[in-house]
């Protein structure tokens, strides 16, 4: 869900629904929702609808908005173009609510290398320091994952079944090399296996091709 997009509406009825489950008239039912975005960027789509009417239906104009607490992420001047990525905040706040659920978390370390046929780069770039990236579209070098929680694709792996880049699944079993999961908003209910895979950067500006082996997802608990 993406908060700028969402009518208000949709919010209203997600508070109210999870006050019933709960039975309790906290906001939310005393849940945490972690939404996010730049509502500067877009407003919901309201068809036929005037100036007026479409921004009234936007989260921030509703008193729903004040029961948020409102964070700004930004970021470092001086930080290394390639030795961290423009998502560490969210990175970090998905860790901080992974480690509130249930159960035992299960990390996973990837294999990194450098795609060269030149020896004096592995000696200029190593293991070490590939481990330390995480470069935008790649999955960490320590992915932590509990069952029950929520991932993002960040490949396309089956497009014709509904798994491709930004697709969100639950993890329902973990193991050494390969995961199971089930894609949010399907149908049948459906499990599917995610497996571990060389991941290669095509486009960056590291003086080098960073390869990782990892699962090709990211947590996205914060939605």
């Amino acid at each position: 869900m993406k908060p700028p997009m969402t009518h208000v509406h949709a919010f209203i009825a997600v508070e109210r629904l999870l006050q019933d489950l709960t039975n309790c008239s906290l906001p939310f039912g005393g849940k945490v929702i972690l939404p996010g975005g730049d509502f500067k960027q877009l407003l919901p789509v309201v068809l036929k609808s005037s100036r007026s009417l479409t921004v009234a239906s936007c989260l921030k104009k509703h008193n729903l908005c004040s029961k948020f607490i409102k964070h700004n992420y930004a970021r470092g001047a001086k930080r290394s173009s390639y030795s961290r990525c423009n998502n560490d905040a969210s990175i970090d706040i998905n860790n901080q609510v992974l480690a509130c659920l249930p159960g035992e978390t299960v990390v996973y370390e990837a294999v990194d290398d450098i795609v060269s046929d030149d020896p004096n780069d592995r000696l200029a770039f190593p293991v070490e320091f590939l481990n330390s990236l995480t470069p935008t579209g790649m999955p960490s070098y320590k992915l932590n994952l509990k069952p029950g929680c929520i991932i993002m694709l960040l490949r396309n792996l089956a497009p014709t079944k509904g798994l491709c880049n930004g697709t969100r699944l639950i993890v329902t079993k973990l193991q050494r090399n390969i995961r199971e999961a089930n894609r949010i908003g399907s149908a049948n209910g459906e499990s599917y296996f995610i497996p571990r895979i060389p991941l290669i950067l095509s486009d960056s500006n590291m003086p080098f091709k960073f390869k990782r082996k990892q699962f090709p997802v990211r947590l996205a608990i914060n939605w």
